[in-house]
Parts: C-alpha cells; structure tokens; sequence
C-alpha cells in the first residue's frame, strides 16, 4: 500500500527526470552550436585567408636542366598520382602532383599556388589538368603562359551538361550546408575515391566550384591538345571544342575522366596526340 509520502517522492522524481532530460537536451544543442560556430570561423575566417583550403604541391621529380615543370592537376574527388599514371612519365621535365586537401577547395587558390610556385622557382611551366583541374590550366597559362594539356576539361561551368551543372551547384550547397552542421566533423575522410578517401567539407566545395565555376580566362593560345571521352556523361564535347577551337582534340573510348579503370582507351588517345603535337 503506497502513502501520501511515497506518491509525493514518486512525482518529484519524475519531474527530475524531466528536468534532467531538459538539460541534456540543451547541452547537447549547445555543443552542436559551438561545434558548427567555431568549425565556421576556422574554415571560413582563418582557412580561407591562409592558403589553407588549396592544395599541397608534392615535387616527384626535379626539373633538372630542362627547366621544365609539370604539374599534374586531378579531377572532382581525384588525386594525382593514379589519375595520371597512364602518362607520368611520357613528357619531358619534372613532375609535381597538386593534391587536394580534405579542409575544403578553393581552385582559385590551388591556381594562384601552382602559378607562385612557378614563378619562384623560375620554372617553364606545364600544367596537365583532367576535369575541373583544367580551370588551374586556363589561369596557368593566362598569368605566366604555361603550356597545357587538358583532358576532359571543364574550366567554365558552361561545359557541362545543364542538367550536371544544376546538380552540381545544387548538390554542393546541400552539402555545404551538411558540411557545416556537422562542423568538425565534416573533416573526416570517408568517401573512397581514386587515391584515397576525401571529406564532406572538400566534396562540398568541390562540387559547388565545378557547378559554379565561370572566371578562368579563355586562354587557350598555348594548349597542346585535348583529350575528350566518346561516353562523356557530364560534359558537351561540343562545346569542349569551340571553346578549344583551333586546338588539336582526340577521343578516348571512355566515360568522363576514368583514367584509371580506363586507362588503355586513354593511352591510346594520350599516344595519338603526341603523334600529332610532336611530344
């Protein structure tokens, strides 16, 4: 039989319980606050600012006496060093991967990286881009006329298909906006991809920069050719060519920049165009 005093001490307990449950509620909403707050003000107060979200230029190879460096620029959530194992080793010179970082990606920044680098090195400059990697090219060869070779290329968002630069942009600021709600988070590396694992914070920028990407200068005096993919989902290959107009172009049997899986369709197409450039 329960007294008045145990039904009092039951109800109060219960109330404490609530009250308890209040109160991890708001740490916890308060902890994700601060997390996304001050993950906001390193990536976009500090990062930004300091060369921190572009990309890390990794030399292989000196240039030796050739004077020659080339630099080798991935595409969307690729690295270098297997994107380019099908020609590494084919052109003459030194040879620098620009890999990507899972802080963020800022192209602009990765550019202005590659054409300091250049310049304080007193290099002649070539830079290979596949895919968005190619708006490093066009800003390359505008600033200090690097001489440049672009596959699959997408400097300007005007080369992709409507359809992939609408899901590009959109899809990026969703997860950009992810990205920030899981703060620090979003800097762990979990997406699986050509030579290693990237973060939601470098896909994000990624992503929104190729749907958005439109201030690369049209340089394309000094670009020795074009490999495009016959089985392009992504890109019009028309305009690939009027933007490259005059600039020799040859096809590899391949879908959009799979120069891994589908390496020997682009050694082909990579031999064929050093067959007609004379590299």
């Amino acid at each position: 039989m329960h007294t008045i005093f145990d039904l009092c001490s039951t109800k109060s307990t219960g109330k404490s319980t609530i009250r308890s449950r209040r109160r991890g509620k708001k740490m916890l909403t308060y902890l994700l606050a601060l997390n996304a707050l001050t993950f906001c003000v390193a990536r976009y107060g500090f990062w930004e600012h300091q060369g921190k979200v572009g990309a890390v230029l990794e030399v292989i190879k000196p240039a030796g006496e050739s004077g020659i460096m080339n630099y080798y620029v991935a595409g969307c959530v690729n690295q270098p060093k297997a994107a380019f194992e099908f020609m590494v080793n084919d052109l003459e010179g030194g040879v620098t991967y620009v890999n990507y970082v899972n802080r963020g990606c800022d192209m602009k920044m990765i550019a202005e990286q590659v054409i300091a680098d250049a310049r304080e090195h007193g290099y002649k400059a070539r830079v290979i881009g596949i895919s968005i990697g190619d708006y490093v090219s066009r800003w390359a060869e505008h600033e200090i006329g690097a001489e440049t070779i672009a596959i699959n290329p997408e400097p300007d968002a005007s080369l992709l298909q409507p359809w992939a630069r609408y899901a590009s942009v959109a899809g990026g600021a969703v997860a950009k906006l992810g990205a920030v709600a899981c703060g620090w988070a979003s800097l762990i590396p979990f997406y699986p991809s050509v030579g290693g694992k990237h973060s939601l914070s470098f896909i994000a920028d990624q992503f929104y920069g190729i749907g958005t990407a439109n201030d690369a200068p049209h340089s394309t005096e000094r670009t020795l050719g074009v490999i495009n993919s016959d089985e392009d989902q992504f890109l019009d290959n028309v305009e690939i060519e009027r933007y490259f107009e005059g600039v020799p172009v040859e096809y590899a049997e391949s879908d959009h920049g799979n120069t891994v899986d589908k390496a020997p369709a682009y050694i082909e197409a990579w031999s064929a165009l050093r067959a007609v450039i004379g590299l």
